[in-house]
């Protein structure tokens, strides 16, 4: 048996999604989820509406997901809660691809913030 990965995993059931990189989960009690690495228009934009599109097709109330929080890193303890949302990704059962996976591959989402920042400045629905 190896090692399992340093971090949290449990299982959740969706609450709702709250844009294109948030989702409210329900474990004991709800808390919010930043999807790690994913960087979605802001919602007020066409994109970012069609972003948070996006993610409720793939993620739906009520439906059971498995929750992993990352803890790998030391240095990014700070950056695990931030703005009372908790940093980490999301599977559906028997899935192989993650939310974050999802979001990216479809272009509804960028890996970085300065990617992120760089398509809201070109966009034209700013």
């Amino acid at each position: 048996m190896s090692a399992p990965p340093i971090g949290w995993t449990t299982q959740a059931t969706i609450s709702r999604v709250i844009d294109g990189d948030t989702v409210e989960v329900d474990i004991n009690r709800r808390l919010a989820i930043r999807l790690k690495d994913c960087w979605a228009l802001e919602s007020e934009t066409l994109a970012g509406q069609k972003s948070t599109e996006s993610l409720e097709k793939l993620l739906s109330r009520g439906q059971e997901v498995t929750l992993h929080i990352d803890g790998s890193r030391r240095d990014m303890v700070g950056d695990i809660i931030t703005f009372s949302r908790f940093v980490g990704d999301i599977w559906r059962p028997g899935s192989t691809m993650s939310a974050v996976e999802y979001q990216l591959s479809g272009g509804h989402a960028y890996p970085t913030r300065a990617a992120q920042q760089a398509a809201q400045l070109a966009s034209k629905d700013v």
